[in-house]
């Protein structure tokens, strides 16, 4: 995670009472030659910063139980690249903590002047075109991303809460597909290579052929974490197409992270 420097935060307020919480919509964009942040706040997010990258970072102020959350939203999928969106969801997880902390100094004063927020839960949503990515996860507190009392600076694995393996029908799938995700691992990551199979998930798994007449046809993405240590996150994915009992490799590739 990068430190977050003040002075490298730009804030512009728009048309926005600073006790108005309904309505509070942030915007955090940056600059990737200078790191400077940009953030807006204002009754509707601002687009005209945001760009085809879609990198920015969106929250506002939701009621939920009688009680203000501060809700974040992520654009983890851009298309329909696998690797792509595992980068991005990488990317997003380890600059998160830097981009809250910019919000809630950038909006400090508006804080000070409704101090229950700070008990506020953050909820943040993924959103993905892939099951595996599209999620909704609690990120603490806004205290913990005050300052440099943070929580985030103690590992921000603890902040949000890692989905296990979803059923018994998942790791029933992932132990028939064993044989298949060996060979590969051999092939593009060599014989010596190590990965545990309890760790495979999911990604997805979709039919992919609609028409009546024809045999069911599935497409199922499997993600591994191979490497000494583990990764925390998955660095190769494997694509079968499973048809009337017969499995093909549709795609295998490695992520560079």
């Amino acid at each position: 995670m990068s430190k977050f420097i003040p002075e490298k935060l730009f804030v512009e307020y728009k048309d926005i009472d600073i006790n108005n919480k309904k309505d509070r919509k942030y915007t955090l964009t940056h600059s990737d030659e200078t790191a400077d942040l940009f953030l807006t706040i204002d009754k509707k997010y601002n687009y005209e910063k945001t760009n085809e990258t879609r990198d920015e970072v969106l929250a506002e102020w939701k009621e939920s139980d009688g009680r203000y959350i501060l809700k974040v939203y992520l654009q983890i999928s851009l298309d329909s690249d696998l690797s792509k969106t595992i980068i991005r969801d990488k990317i997003f997880r380890e600059e998160l903590p830097l981009a809250l902390k910019a919000i809630v100094y950038g909006d400090k004063e508006f804080l000070k002047e409704n101090s229950e927020l700070y008990k506020a839960k953050v909820i943040v949503s993924f959103k993905s075109d892939t099951p595996k990515y599209n999620k909704v996860e609690e990120w603490g507190i806004v205290l913990d991303y005050l300052g440099d009392y943070s929580r985030c600076n103690k590992g921000i694995s603890k902040l949000h809460v890692r989905d296990t393996k979803n059923n018994e029908i998942e790791e029933a799938l992932i132990r028939v597909l064993a044989l298949y995700i060996k060979i590969q691992v051999n092939i593009f990551a060599g014989r010596d290579a190590t990965y545990c199979l309890r760790d495979a998930e999911l990604l997805y798994s979709k039919k992919i052929n609609k028409d009546d007449y024809l045999q069911d046809e599935y497409e199922v993405a499997i993600g591994l974490k191979i490497g000494i240590p583990t990764p925390i996150y998955n660095n190769f994915i494997i694509i079968f197409l499973i048809k009337d009992n017969v499995i093909n490799i549709k795609d295998s590739k490695m992520i560079n992270m």
